[in-house]
């Protein structure tokens, strides 16, 4: 009897003995995978999300603090809790103001993010513009083209081509202030705000109206600037004997086409 209750004593340790020592050995074990950032192309100033995937490869549920490092300074820590064999994605939403390279990492993955500036030299913007002026018909386009870029400011040539009541015109602006954004829209009415449809896509517009009254007549006008930009998206004037439509029509600033 004293042998069997000796052998049972040392089996019981020794499942108690193994069974701590599984316990001890359960752990969770994170993975991370295919970081990337969305849109796939960012400029100064866009709002741009670094996701990345998570995996728990370890045999015990756990969590782990998942930070997102952008150029060694530690911006934002996200907890995570997964099961075993559980993935998840993690996003992380940023704005970077300057353009240039930026070295992006989250858990031992790191990404290079390329911020493009929004203005550049070359870039330009141009409007269609047609309407009639006593019986004289109107057809031609106003190009907006940036010819200098400082640390403050830009240079905007203007050129009007086939409107012969127009001519060709420089201005400096403002960084952050966009070109043609100084249309007065004092003493207008603010309709709200509509989706309109533009060569840029459809864009959420601010609306303004005016009615002039003078002893000829009534000119009506609507602006249409857009929401996010300010960008001036569309006019239309019409009174006795005219009208006349302006509306954006093409751009290489790739920004504005979102």
């Amino acid at each position: 009897m004293k042998k069997l209750a000796f052998l049972a004593v040392g089996i019981i340790c020794i499942v108690a003995i193994g069974s701590l020592a599984f316990v001890l050995t359960q752990k969770a074990d994170f993975e991370f995978s295919n970081i990337r950032h969305s849109p796939s192309k960012v400029f100064a100033g866009e709002r741009v999300t670094v996701s990345v995937d998570i995996k728990n490869v370890g045999n015990a549920e756990g969590s782990y603090d998942a930070t997102l490092t952008i150029e060694g300074t530690n911006v934002e820590t996200k907890t995570v809790r997964l099961a075993p064999g559980e993935e998840k994605t993690i996003h992380f939403t940023v704005r970077l103001e300057k353009e240039g390279n930026y070295t992006v990492k989250i858990g031992d993955k790191t990404l290079t993010l390329t911020v493009y500036p929004k203005l550049f030299k070359g870039a330009y913007l141009e409007y269609k513009v047609e309407g009639i002026a006593l019986i004289v018909p109107i057809s031609g386009t106003i190009r907006l083209e940036i010819i200098e870029v400082t640390d403050e400011n830009y240079t905007v040539s203007m050129t009007p081509i086939g409107i012969p009541f127009l001519k060709p015109e420089t201005r400096t602006y403002r960084k952050g202030e966009m070109a043609l954004s100084n249309l007065s829209i004092e003493g207008m009415e603010y309709m709200g705000e509509e989706n309109i449809s533009t060569s840029l896509g459809t864009r959420r517009a601010l609306h303004y109206h005016q009615e002039n009254v003078t002893k000829t007549g009534t000119t009506k006008t609507d602006y249409y600037i857009d929401k996010d930009t300010k960008l001036p998206l569309l006019m239309q004037s019409k009174g006795t004997g005219f009208w006349v439509k302006i509306e954006i029509s093409d751009t290489n600033m790739e920004w504005l086409k979102r």
